[in-house]
């Protein structure tokens, strides 16, 4: 994947990040790739921007977003992706964890709270809410 970040073809690319990210906390990215992890995420947030109707790609930019620490973006994508489809799958667990992320527990906890008993992620939300400090 890291050869990926390299490759001429932006497809390729934006291909190898969304693997690198999706790979977990554990994966470094080398500093010399960091820059071209940077570009293929710009090129993501582009693609979502020029796709702004369609909630999935909002919230799968949410996600990557948030998996890459960019809290504040990724809460605006999710948002988005609400605003278009107010039952879409994860939509509230993900901005849950965008809130979290951003310190805001109160306000995530009870976004996970509210995850809908048939969303995907509610077993998640779950287990997000079992590990948070009692508030």
């Amino acid at each position: 994947m890291e050869a990926g970040l390299a490759d001429s073809r932006r497809t390729v690319r934006m291909a190898a990040a969304l693997g690198l990210i999706g790979a977990g906390p554990g994966v470094q990215v080398p500093e010399a790739l960091r820059a071209a992890l940077d570009e293929a995420i710009s090129d993501h947030t582009r693609r979502a921007r020029f796709l702004n109707e369609d909630a999935g790609v909002q919230l799968d930019l949410g996600k990557m977003l948030f998996l890459t620490g960019r809290f504040g973006s990724a809460e605006a994508s999710i948002r988005d992706a609400l605003t278009l489809d107010p039952k879409i799958g994860g939509g509230r667990y993900f901005l849950g964890l965008a809130a979290i992320g951003q310190g805001r527990l109160k306000e995530g906890a009870e976004l996970l709270r509210n995850v809908d008993r048939k969303d995907p992620h509610r077993k998640d939300a779950e287990s997000v809410l079992a590990k948070l400090p009692a508030s």
